[in-house]
């Protein structure tokens, strides 16, 4: 069941166990824990393999819950690194961004959240890389203010849409503000292993104002555990977009990778 469809209870106060907002689950770009092993169809980054190793070590920490015009509202800090490393140079580190933020994220029922946020990405070439091409950083970091908006019509099913605005981007010329995204997921009850494991469907879609609004597609599909409020996920994922790494925007990529995530 997702967290974001839990009955209501009492405020918590410090650290509450459930969001009230949901995770993207197939958001290729939002802080967890996570390993994949990627093959890689298509990539025009120049000098990098078809074989990765994909790398993200980060958290939403749920800070504070209150209750304020009858509707539970919770402050969210996220945070953050995302990696890849060639595993056809020796596990060369290919670049990483570093992300966070800060939510605010509120119920209006049981169907219907919200969230408003600002966003951090810094993103980073690896020293090997550079070494080996002589490439040099374009300078991308974006810092945007965001507005997202989840239903769930059903407790397995949420639909999501998101909104975002760049107000400081470190490479005007080339970088532009606006950003789009929407999504689907569904997980369904409970079903396996005495029904502590149920499988799980999601899409994303990202679009950018830099990127022409050419659309980003992220598919997964998998089976997820949960232990009290975390969740363990482990499924195939298919992305077909620009590059994920920030210093590489411009560069188209598709892979299929094998992965696990790890939600706090």
């Amino acid at each position: 069941m997702l967290a974001a469809n839990t009955a209501f209870a009492a405020p918590p106060g410090l650290l509450p166990d459930e969001a009230i907002y949901p995770v993207y689950i197939a958001d290729p770009l939002r802080p967890t824990f996570n390993a994949q092993i990627q093959a890689y169809a298509h990539s025009m980054i120049p000098n990098t393999g078809d074989d990765r190793f994909d790398l993200k070590l980060g958290a939403n920490l749920l800070l504070y819950e209150t209750e304020f015009l009858n509707q539970p509202w919770q402050w969210v800090l996220l945070g953050g690194f995302h990696g890849q490393f060639d595993n056809g140079q020796s596990q060369d580190n290919i670049g990483w961004d570093g992300i966070y933020g800060f939510n605010l994220t509120t119920r209006q029922n049981k169907q219907l959240a919200w969230r408003l946020g600002i966003k951090h990405i810094s993103a980073h070439i690896g020293d090997e890389l550079i070494e080996r091409t002589g490439r040099s950083r374009i300078g991308y970091t974006r810092e945007e203010v965001r507005m997202g908006l989840a239903w769930s019509p059903q407790v397995s099913t949420t639909l999501y849409t998101e909104a975002g605005y760049a107000y400081t981007l470190r490479n005007e010329i080339i970088q532009k503000p606006r950003r789009a995204q929407l999504g689907a997921q569904y997980q369904s009850p409970g079903k396996y292993w005495r029904g502590r494991i149920n499988w799980y469907s999601a899409i994303d879609l990202t679009a950018y104002e830099e990127n022409n609004w050419d659309i980003n597609t992220t598919i997964q599909i998998g089976f997820s555990a949960r232990s009290g409020p975390h969740h363990w996920r482990l499924g195939l994922e298919f992305y077909d977009g620009r590059s994920q790494l920030g210093e590489f925007f411009q560069d188209n990529e598709r892979y299929t990778s094998l992965g696990l995530w790890f939600d706090l």
